[in-house]
């Protein structure tokens, strides 16, 4: 029975076989045109190679995006690092009027630092969204965050104190703590959950992604020290992909993206 029968076929280099190229790479299959709020969370096992194919081919495609964007952090972060460290020289060797006044200077730094930083990785976080959902972004939406600003405020200090907790008592429960309930971040942000009910979604994700998620945090490493044993300059290229790996593995972790 033919059942093209009646129907014209569309032709292009992509198509030129049928209806899919035998040729072509296996791809990952991003959820595009959508912004992912209306699909469901399901928690879903993923495979880390699965993983890293899907987030190396985003990293390829928007390379120099994601290293403007990674510099721009860096160059933030570090005029705060810098003011601090200028304030904390001061403090040691001015009298002791000189030495209060630069504390609390670097104190205040560092407070602002850290809830710049906070914002900053929204935005990123959000562009690794976008591009792994096949959506456009563009630099501008490093500073898109806005709206999510206190609800990750919340989930960060939460999760902070429960691996904090677990490290002091005794190390093994903070890395378990730490293992299971990452996801807690990436579902506020992408406004899956509010902030208390992500840790349970999250515990859900992570306990089906055990395994996975201790490959990728040795993978990050490794990914990282390359980038710092290639003078530095290669963490541009470094943090992004690992950016894009975990953001990854949250999309396949909470089944909104489908990988192979």
């Amino acid at each position: 029975m033919n059942v093209g029968a009646g129907q014209e076929q569309s032709f292009s280099p992509d198509n030129q076989f049928g209806e899919t190229n035998p040729y072509a790479a296996p791809q990952s299959t991003p959820m595009p045109e959508s912004s992912g709020s209306d699909v469901p969370v399901v928690p879903t096992p993923v495979e880390i190679g699965s993983v890293f194919n899907a987030a190396f081919e985003v990293w390829k495609a928007n390379l120099g995006l994601l290293v403007g964007v990674t510099l721009i952090v860096f160059m933030i972060s570090g005029v705060f690092s810098a003011g601090s460290t200028i304030l904390n020289l001061v403090a040691e060797q001015g009298e002791e009027e000189v030495k209060l006044a630069a504390a609390l200077g670097s104190f205040m730094i560092s407070l602002i630092s850290t809830v710049v930083n906070i914002f900053l990785g929204i935005g990123q976080t959000q562009i690794y969204l976008r591009l792994l959902r096949g959506q456009s972004a563009q630099v501008g939406d490093l500073f898109g965050g806005g709206s999510r600003f206190l609800p990750t405020l919340a989930v960060s200090i939460l999760f902070g104190l429960a691996v904090g907790v677990g490290t002091v008592l005794c190390i093994i429960p903070g890395l378990v703590v730490g293992a299971l309930f990452w996801p807690c971040y990436y579902l506020v942000v992408d406004n899956k959950s509010k902030v208390i009910d992500s840790f349970t979604v999250a515990q859900k994700i992570g306990t089906a992604n055990i395994g996975t998620t201790i490959l990728l945090v040795l993978l990050g490493i490794g990914i990282n020290l390359l980038g710092f044993l290639a003078c530095g300059v290669g963490i541009l290229f470094a943090a992004p992909l690992v950016g894009l790996l975990w953001t990854t593995a949250y999309l396949g972790g909470a089944g909104q993206m489908r990988l192979p």
